[in-house]
């Protein structure tokens, strides 16, 4: 009986091969899924960013906040975070198809973390619209020291507003206890600095309304003496 030599050498040669193919099957089977996770995040990514933009364009809240810049328009920066974090989610999954498990691992902690961004963008941007609005409305009381009041409150909301969005971020950015002190200072400073103002625009008022209740008795008087 003949002995094959040939095949104990083959053997491992046509095994090698065949696993060879299986795993260039597996990783093609595995960018061709990323591929098209890519694309497909590109496009919902660009639809919802354009969605949000026409939103924010509707609501006017470029000419709320006051800023004529193009590029630095909130509802741009607002629409563009929003389709980063669909680009991110998406190359994120890709990154887990293709097994990169330190980049997917990065992605999914970024991802995870733009939505503070996003919410302290949005916080930052409605506690300047009220400050603004707050602030013009105090100034068309056109009550006594109305225009240092209104720079108070104007002042005074856009730091709570500063604070909450720092501490949407995280004590990893800053440190919020000390932002959360300061915040108590200036709250204390602030109700002793309109105690102040609101004492001395009542002072005024009181005055010129006795001097105008003693005009009113003067010509009073003389109206009688002359009758």
């Amino acid at each position: 009986m003949p002995v094959n030599i040939v095949e104990p050498v083959i053997s491992p040669v046509r095994s090698g091969l065949y696993s060879a193919v299986g795993t260039m099957t597996g990783m093609l089977d595995n960018i061709v899924a990323a591929a098209i996770l890519l694309i497909v995040g590109i496009i919902v990514g660009k639809i919802i960013g354009a969605a949000i933009l026409e939103l924010l364009k509707r609501f006017k809240i470029d000419s709320y906040v006051g800023i004529k810049r193009e590029h630095l328009k909130v509802s741009k920066l607002i629409s563009d975070i929003s389709k980063w974090l669909i680009y991110l989610l998406f190359l994120s999954e890709a990154a887990a198809v293709l097994e990169i498990q330190i980049i997917a691992n990065a992605l999914t902690s970024l991802v995870n973390y733009l939505p503070n961004v996003l919410t302290a963008i949005l916080v930052l941007t409605v506690g300047y619209v009220v400050a603004r609005y707050i602030e013009d409305a105090i100034e068309d009381t056109h009550v006594a020291y109305s225009g240092l009041m209104s720079r108070v409150f104007f002042f005074f909301v856009v730091y709570l507003s500063a604070a909450i969005a720092l501490n949407s971020l995280g004590s990893r950015i800053i440190n919020t206890v000390l932002v959360d002190q300061i915040l108590l200072i200036i709250v204390a400073t602030f109700g002793v600095g309109l105690s102040i103002a609101m004492g001395l625009g009542f002072k005024s008022m009181f005055k010129s309304l006795g001097d105008e209740i003693g005009r009113d008795l003067v010509s009073g008087l003389k109206r009688k003496r002359k009758a």
